[in-house]
């Protein structure tokens, strides 16, 4: 059963959802700068992470080498 199923039968939705604020739906349908922050953050965050493991593999990759070579 889900879980919008489960609120609704027993009655959990606050007044305002009932009265049809949707808060969440419009953060997605109305963007603003703290939107557009937040997607640069994480998208700057995601190229971070990839640049890191490429660098720890190319020093890990080079100390297996310099192993290799005693």
């Amino acid at each position: 059963m889900r879980v919008a199923a489960l609120v609704r039968a027993f009655g959990l939705q606050s007044a305002a959802f009932e009265r049809g604020l949707r808060p969440v739906s419009h953060l997605i349908d109305t963007p603003d700068f703290f939107s557009v922050a937040v997607a640069v953050g994480v998208a700057v965050g995601v190229v971070t992470l990839r640049l890191q493991r490429r660098v720890w593999r190319h020093a890990a990759s080079r100390a297996d080498a310099a192993l290799s070579q005693r």
